[in-house]
């Protein structure tokens, strides 16, 4: 299976990459505007994808659990980082709600 990650633009982190982890191993470093492409095996499912920005923040886990189609995602920053001014993102709770990670529906 097919698997394309699209990182959308945004302010928060832009020039910091995120990572794309694929059952904890890093598969690839998406700076912004980017896509990355990658195959998944069947020894990979059921397979935990996320996103992390240098290790504190990131975003929710998608889980794929067959090989059917390929999938497209896409991440970017979610809009309340914006008005962040006291840093919350780095709370517990907070700080995997940083980024959007979700399934592109066509």
């Amino acid at each position: 299976m097919k698997v394309n990650v699209t990182r959308n633009a945004g302010w928060y982190g832009k020039f910091a990459p995120l990572d794309l982890l694929c059952n904890g191993r890093r598969v690839a470093t998406i700076q912004e505007k980017k896509t990355h492409s990658f195959q998944l095996e069947q020894a990979d499912i059921p397979a935990t994808l996320e996103i992390r920005m240098q290790g504190m923040v990131g975003g929710p886990k998608v889980i794929v659990s067959n090989l059917e189609t390929d999938l497209a995602l896409e991440c970017g920053a979610e809009s309340w980082t914006l008005f962040d001014i006291f840093n919350f993102q780095y709370l517990p709770g907070l700080n995997n709600k940083v980024f959007y990670f979700r399934e592109v529906v066509r």
